[in-house]
């Protein structure tokens, strides 16, 4: 690469990222992950587990309370998180 074709990181990883789709939505997936106690609040200290795997957010839920306020706002707690992520990463959420 000569000087004249210099590119800047910013440049370089949406490139990389572009190549790789699936480092791209891992990526989204682990920030997706990182925003969650932001979104849940102290809501947050009820959940366990937490995955996402192809489009699906699956989360241990210790509280058959939350549980049911979560099912019941489902829809805007999905589009809170694609938001924030700023993709269509999450579908469907299966709370168990």
């Amino acid at each position: 690469m000569n000087r004249d074709q210099t590119q800047t990181l910013g440049e370089l990883m949406r490139r990389m990222l572009g190549e790789e789709p699936d480092m791209h939505e891992k990526l989204l997936e682990i920030r997706a992950k990182e925003i969650l106690p932001e979104i849940l609040g102290g809501l947050m200290s009820m959940v366990g587990r937490v995955d996402i795997r192809d489009g699906v957010l699956y989360m241990q839920i210790n509280s058959a309370a939350v549980k049911q306020a979560l099912m019941m706002e489902r829809n805007a707690f999905i589009r809170r998180i694609n938001d924030a992520v700023e993709a269509e990463l999450i579908r469907e959420v299966r709370l168990y």
